[in-house]
């Protein structure tokens, strides 16, 4: 994406096109952003926030800064990199971010971005808009908006770099084009923030980076996807046929030019293939008879084009060479190198099938065989360098520019042109017309019919082929035609006055071959002319001398040939093609001409209007005049500048003390030297003119670049009588520019500058001479002096020396320097990283050097010069040293070999003592209450000072003798050898070194550091293994066990029986698992493997028995379990375990066999760990907070009670009727109890189904129970339930699964009767507006007035219903189905509803009901009409319907009327 630069050009812009235009000037730097407070214009980041700021990419802020080191959000800078690039800002595509919407106000920029698949978001689906940039991400999307070629190779040296890091090769990217370079040669930080001057800088940079042609290059093909510069593309459907699977073998590598849309790719328009096969295997395309209107350039060799319609330009090119100037710097997307892909070896046998097609075997095109008598051709094209051949595909512009190319088709040719530097060409196709304009003699090969040939080039052209050429036109008289043996020409026109031999060279042999001659005019032409045996001059004339002397906008040609002729030249840039011969010949160039010359006499000549400072290459050529020509000969040059430097001349900072005075040289246009002239003000009244300042001078200044430079001005005036500069003096100084082509400037520039007051005070150590520590964990301290030093002596390590006995000790040295200084003003700062390992009472003494300068050159105080007010120099600084650091100590590895085992450890803040021991690994030390004293304490002699917290005299938890196991450690990294007594060591264990360190003060590092150095050979061992339910849930199980050490439990859960359809009742069926389960329903072992089979055995044994569930365990007592089960199912696991020890961990199936400790050496050798568990951890009962819900109205003597369970109940075992309810006597699993407590069991019956469907038992059931005869007393009374449960765990007689769960007896059901049921009509009214007649009114509103004296605690719900007057009764049942499915055959209810209840009722229980009738069904509309019946009863949660009956009549229903005192609205 190139820059918006439409409205006008900006400075990077215009410096662009000058540049290429060989003049460099200099850009004045614009000052509208000069106005930000916070931004100086010497800082680094200057002029590119002012090029941005001037071209409306970036503002500042309302209080007039810029915020420079203010990091820069991710949508921050998507809105500055967009308003940079060219990218749909107006109508971008939303990207989708549930973070960003449209509303955001940059929005716009982060959908643009977006679309074009520069930027994308996070995992989660958003942006994170607000986040602040990190450098990585900052390189990704700068290396995509800018389209820089991504390098490909990682050289760029940061170490927080890894080729892993996803945006490593951006990164690369931004390095190699000078972009950034990083924090530090070494670090690029990619993870940190970027400030808003960075990103300024780094789009400003990018823009002017040199990015070359963006190469987008062919990767893999998967499906409809292509990978372009390891990016995932969608193909546009037409071009599936050429960008396919089939074919992304030739495809690999190619380089595509097109028209992209984001990650899509809509069309191409060039086509570059660079692959190869070999000369027994090609690389083929097939195009499955499709067309390909791009261009298509073929790089590489042994290649095959199918089925393909080229409706543009073929080319046969020559791949990059590798002698092309500075090929080591070019940057190709995907290609380590040019040489990686360009096979410069003559072809060879393939060794492999690496090249081959997906589907086909590729071979050569049968090659001309000169002993068949059916072939004519005897002469084959040496050292064939590209063999391209095309197989059922039409060609209509070729060129063929690769030297020794062979091209073969089975379609005519359209057009063909053969071109450039071409010695040999080898031809199997005919072809309408073909144009030879070589700049070589060139023979061509092959077997072909050519309707027209055109000779154009000027050199000789050799037919030794097996051809016809129709037409033959010699377009030019210079250089001339051989045939072959079998080469045949119908028809030859020649220019006119040519002889024929002129034209061919050996006439008299060719013209059996020649048909008819006529020349350009259509006359014939004689074949046997004047002189036919004369012996024509057929050697090419040689340019022996070519010099160019170039000026600024001319040059000074001499040119020198060995025969008399005429010379033709160009002079084209050197960025530009370099011209054919017969290009040379013709002109047409803005710089070219020709003359004629003598035989080794010197041609001169001159080029002009040249463009300065240019790389030019002229190209010439001399035609004798016997029309011969000679080999184009080139000389590359470059214009000088003539243009005079420019630069200004202004005072620089201000110069404390007035010895001296500095001036700035800025906006200098060009390398040179500035000569300058400084005298006191006042001792002349004539000022020197340029050439006096250059004769004589007091100073010069040498410019390498053209960037602002500062001079430091000492002295005035000339030599010998040089003066020195003065305080309070004012001083003239004038100054004038010499470039390197010795243009002067055109302008003397003087400035005046007036130096400070004296100054002679000493600089000194302030501050009582304290010297303070900033950061103890770097060593960096700090001491006060007297006033600001001069930057450069200040921050000069060696003007610094260190003692005390802080350097004594620890570095074994009197005195040393500094690692770093620091200056701000007056507070310098020194970094000792050798000190950083301090204790109690350390001293340190900085001794300040007399080299130290304050800013006005005053030496700091010393021994020889100091004020006589004072006793001695303040020239040192004093610390000592009150610790309170800890040591610390890190282990980074152990090394354990066969003669000797070391630890590697770091002591990073302070040198000390190192103390280890050998103990089991994961060593508990909290648990013992041991600290890193205790530690300590158990290396001393005394006896008295060891714990016993390691165990007694005798039994020691370590191993070794600790006598030898401590030693001295360096500050830093140390390697030190430690003792393993591996004789001691228990192999079911593993062990680890554990270390602490001790300072020279005694502090001791408050944390034991521990590493591992023997890992244990033995398997887990697994004891006591209990499998069961996972209690709480159906779909898992629970494992207990005891471990002797921490690791991996894998379990692999088989079900014991398989669910399938019997294929004669269409109905699931069970049947018992036979590849894991035995018929007795035991598991089957994992066969083959024994307590001695290998560690890795054991496992591959295991891990072919199915896919395994893996639970961390620890050392001890374990109760872990798995989830993800089936519910409800009968399993069997296989069980195995493994330990954690290193990259292959011991494993076993095994259990352990024997508890006595230790172990025995061939323990795990128990049972294999085979277990089993039905999955049903939830014990069965009532729900639905144990309601009871009744059926049918009050008035039945019988009605039905429904109990609600949380699963199915009562299921069987057996296979047969696995997992289905089986039958049972009520009492068995429940009591039925009346409000008195009374058991009243016997009294009913189960009636109907109970439980699920086979298909899913976690499902709620239902039991329904009813009395055992009708008696309405009992059917109308309160009762409760109780479940049942088993005393003998082992007869399970009360369940849910056989054998398996009782029942949760803590939930108790519950059947409520209503306590009272007089519910009243008291009012039936229509109301809203009448839709019926006056006669019969009718509404889709009205309003009932009920009184209902009834619980509303019990979740009451009322329902209506709406009759014909004649209708006196509804099923109440009819009205509950009407409203839960408005579908429901119906005949007599006009209108219903229904609606809840509040808790609360009304103090007079009076309830006023407004109605609405239901909508449409059908094509029937549900009205209220006047003297229709209305029916009101309720419900409650425990099913009991309560009627609600006319308060007048006592009926039922009441009839619905009209409101006598507020009459209908009129509706029609």
């Amino acid at each position: 994406m190139g820059s918006k630069k439409a409205q006008k050009l900006s400075k990077a812009t215009v410096a662009t096109v000058l540049a290429t235009s060989g003049v460099i000037v200099a850009i004045p730097q614009s000052s509208s952003a000069s106005t930000f407070s916070d931004v100086s214009q010497y800082s680094d980041y200057y002029e590119p926030i002012v090029d941005l700021v001037n071209r409306n990419i970036i503002s500042g802020y309302p209080d007039g800064t810029f915020k420079p080191n203010k990091s820069i959000t991710r949508e921050e800078a998507a809105k500055m990199l967009a308003r940079t690039i060219d990218v749909n800002i107006t109508n971008p595509s939303n990207p989708g971010f549930k973070d960003v919407k449209t509303s955001d106000a940059n929005y716009r920029y982060i959908a643009a971005l977006a679309a074009e698949g520069i930027i994308n978001g996070y995992p989660d689906g958003k942006f994170h808009p607000k986040e602040p940039i990190t450098r990585a991400q900052m390189s990704k999307i700068l290396s995509l908006g800018f389209k820089l070629g991504i390098s490909t190779k990682l050289n760029h040296g940061f170490k927080d770099v890894e080729s892993t890091n996803p945006n490593a090769y951006y990164i690369q990217t931004l390095y190699d084009l000078n972009i950034t370079k990083g924090v530090s040669a070494i670090k690029f930080d990619p993870f940190n923030t970027v400030t808003r001057a960075q990103m300024a800088t780094f789009i400003w940079r990018a823009e002017k980076a040199d990015r070359g042609t963006p190469v987008y290059e062919v990767g893999d093909i998967i499906g409809d996807q292509i990978y372009i510069n390891g990016v995932a593309h969608t193909i546009a459907n037409h071009l599936r046929s050429i960008l396919n699977a089939s074919n992304k073998n030739i495809l690999k590598g190619a380089y595509i030019e097109g028209d992209f849309t984001g990650n899509k790719i809509n069309n191409i328009t060039k086509l570059t293939i660079n692959a190869s096969g070999t000369s027994s295997r090609l690389l083929a395309m097939d195009g499955n008879y499709t067309s390909f209107a791009g261009e298509l350039v073929v790089n590489g060799s042994y290649l095959r084009f199918k089925n393909i319609n080229f409706t543009g330009r073929v080319e046969l090119a020559e791949p990059p060479r590798r002698s092309l100037a500075g090929l080591s710097e070019v940057r190709v997307a995907g290609i380590p190198s040019f040489a990686d892909f360009i096979d410069w070896t003559p072809p060879t046998n393939n060794n492999g099938d690496d090249s081959l097609n997906t589907d086909e075997d590729e071979t050569l095109v049968d090659k001309p065989d000169p002993s068949n008598p059916q072939k004519k051709y005897k002469d084959r094209m040496p050292n064939l360098k590209k063999y391209v051949d095309f197989e059922g595909s039409e060609l209509r512009h070729v060129y063929v520019t690769a030297n020794h190319a062979f091209l073969k088709a089975d379609h005519d040719i359209d057009r063909l042109y053969v071109q450039g530097d071409i010695s040999n060409f080898e031809l199997y196709a005919d072809a309408n017309a073909m144009y030879v304009d070589t700049d070589f003699n060139v023979t061509i090969y092959g077997s072909h019919d050519i309707a027209y040939a055109y000779k154009n080039s000027l050199k000789n052209v050799y037919l030794r082929s097996d051809a016809t050429y129709d037409y033959y036109y010699v377009t030019a008289g210079n250089g001339y035609t051989n045939l072959g043996e079998f080469a045949y020409i119908t028809n030859a026109i020649i220019p006119v006055k040519k002889t024929v031999n002129d034209v061919f060279d050996d006439f008299e042999t060719d013209e059996p071959n020649i048909g008819y001659i006529e020349d350009e005019d259509g006359k014939e032409v004689s074949r046997d002319p004047v002189g036919d045996n004369d012996v024509s001059d057929k050697t090419q004339p040689i340019i022996t001398q070519l010099d160019v002397k170039a000026g600024g906008t001319v040059a000074d040609v001499t040119l020198t040939a060995n025969e008399n002729g005429t010379y033709y030249y160009v002079v084209r840039p050197s960025s530009e093609k370099a011209p054919s011969i017969n290009e040379i010949k013709t002109g047409g160039f803005k710089f070219n001409g020709s003359g004629p010359i003598v035989m080794d006499e010197q041609v001169k000549f001159q080029v002009t209007g040249l463009e300065t400072k240019t790389e030019y290459t002229i190209y010439a050529i001399v035609i004798d005049n016997a029309d011969n020509v000679s080999e184009k000969k080139s000389v590359d040059f470059t214009t000088i500048d003539n243009s005079p430097p420019r630069f200004t001349l202004q005072p620089g900072a201000k110069q404390p003390g007035g010895k001296r005075f500095e001036v700035k040289f800025t906006k200098i246009s060009e390398p040179g030297t500035i000569y300058y002239y400084v005298r006191e003000k006042g001792s002349s009244s004539v000022d020197p003119t340029i050439d006096d300042i250059i004769k004589k001078h007091t100073g010069t200044k040498l410019v390498t670049k053209p960037e602002d430079l500062t001079e430091m001005i000492r002295e005035f005036g000339l030599d010998p009588n040089k003066g020195t500069i003065q305080p309070n003096t004012t001083y003239e100084v004038f100054a004038v520019m010499v470039d390197k082509t010795n243009n002067r400037s055109n302008l003397v520039e003087k400035i005046e500058v007036k130096t400070e007051a004296p100054d002679a005070a000493q600089p000194y150590v302030a501050n009582d001479a304290k010297l303070e520590v900033v950061d103890k964990e770097k060593g960096v301290f700090e001491f006060t002096v007297s006033e600001e030093l001069d930057p450069k002596t200040a921050t000069d390590v060696n003007n610094y020396t260190l003692s005390g006995t802080a350097v004594l000790n620890i570095t074994g040295q009197k005195t040393i320097k500094p690692s770093k200084v620091e200056v701000n003003k007056t507070k310098v700062r020194l970094t000792i990283p050798a000190l950083n390992a301090l204790v109690k009472g350390d001293t340190l003494r900085v001794t300040v050097s007399k080299n130290v300068l304050d800013l006005a050159e005053n030496e700091f105080e010393h021994i020889d010069r100091y004020p006589a007010d004072q006793n001695a120099p303040r020239n040192e600084a004093y610390y000592t040293h009150e610790d309170d650091l800890l040591p610390v100590i890190k282990i980074n590895k152990v090394i354990i070999e066969k003669d000797r085992n070391l630890v590697e450890f770091e002591a990073p803040k302070k040198a000390g003592t190192y103390y280890y021991m050998i103990l089991e690994s994961d060593y508990d030390f909290a648990k013992k209450g041991i600290t890193p004293r205790d530690f300590l304490d158990e290396f001393t002699l005394d006896s008295i000072g060891k714990t016993t917290k390691f165990g007694d005299k005798g039994n020691k938890d370590y191993t070794g003798n600790l006598l030898n196991q401590y030693g001295p450690a360096e500050l830093g990294k140390n390697t030190k050898s430690i003792e393993i007594d591996h004789d001691k060591l228990d192999t079911f264990k593993s062990y680890s070194v554990y270390m602490i360190l001790k300072d020279r003060a005694g502090l001791v590092s408050d944390h034991i550091v521990d590493a591992p150095i023997v890992s244990d050979s033995k398997a887990p061992l697994i004891d006591g293994l209990e499998v069961k339910p996972l209690a709480g849930t159906n779909d898992g199980a629970s494992f207990g066990f005891t471990a002797d050490e921490g690791g991996k439990l894998h379990v692999i859960p088989v079900p014991k029986y398989i669910k399938e359809i019997d294929p004669n009742t269409n109905k699931p069926i069970y049947k018992l698992n036979t590849q894991y389960f035995n018929s007795d329903g035991s598991l089957k072992p994992i066969p083959n493997v024994f307590p001695t089979t290998s560690s890795e055995g054991q496992r591959a044994a295991f891990n072919a028995m199915g896919a395994a569930k893996t639970i961390e365990f620890t050392k001890g007592p374990n109760d872990k379990s798995i989830t993800g089960l089936k519910p409800h199912e009968e399993y069997g696991f296989y069980i195995a375990a493994e330990d954690k020890v290193g990259a292959n961990p011991n494993f076993t199936i095994f259990s352990r066999n024997s508890s006595t400790n230790p172990p025995s050496a061939d323990e795990p050798n128990g049972a294999q760990m085979l277990k089993y568990v039905y999955t049903d951890g939830i014990k069965p009962h009532i729900v639905n907070d144990g309601v009871i819900v009744r059926e049918g109205e009050l008035t039945n003597n019988n009605p039905k009670f429904k109990i609600t369970f949380n699963e199915a109940i009562m299921r069987q075992s057996d296979l047969a009727n696995y997992n289905k309810p089986g039958s049972f006597n009520l009492g068995t699993i429940l009591t039925i109890k009346d409000e008195s407590g009374k058991d009243i069991t016997s009294e009913y019956i189960i009636d109907g189904t109970y439980g699920t469907t086979i298909t899913d038992t976690t499902k709620p059931s239902e039991l329904v129970i009813k009395l055992t005869a009708p008696d309405l007393t009992k059917a109308n009374r309160t009762f409760t339930v109780e479940m049942k449960s088993d005393t003998d765990p082992k007869a399970v007689t009360v369940y849910d699964y056989k054998g398996a769960n009782g029942f949760d007896t803590t939930k108790i059901g519950k059947y409520l009767y209503p306590s009272a049921l007089d519910n009243k009509i008291r009012d039936a009214i229509l109301t809203g507006v009448n839709i019926g007649s006056s006669a019969v009114p009718a509404s889709k509103t009205m309003r009932a007035i009920t009184y209902l004296d009834i619980d509303l605690t019990m979740k009451q719900t009322y329902y209506y219903a709406v009759t014909a007057g004649t209708k006196t009764s509804v099923d109440p049942q009819q009205v509950l189905n009407l409203v839960k499915d408005p579908n429901t055959p119906n005949s007599d209810i006009l209108a219903y509803g229904s609606g809840a209840l509040a808790a609360n009722s009304p103090a007079d229980k009076q309830f006023t009901l407004n109605l609405t009738a239901p909508p449409a069904v059908g094509g029937y509309t549900p009205v209220f009409t006047k003297d229709n019946n209305i029916f009101i009863f309720t419900i409650d949660k425990y099913g009991n319907i309560v009627w609600a009956y006319d308060e007048g009549s006592n009926n039922k229903y009441r009839p619905i009327l009209l409101d006598p005192g507020i009459p209908l609205t009129p509706g029609r």
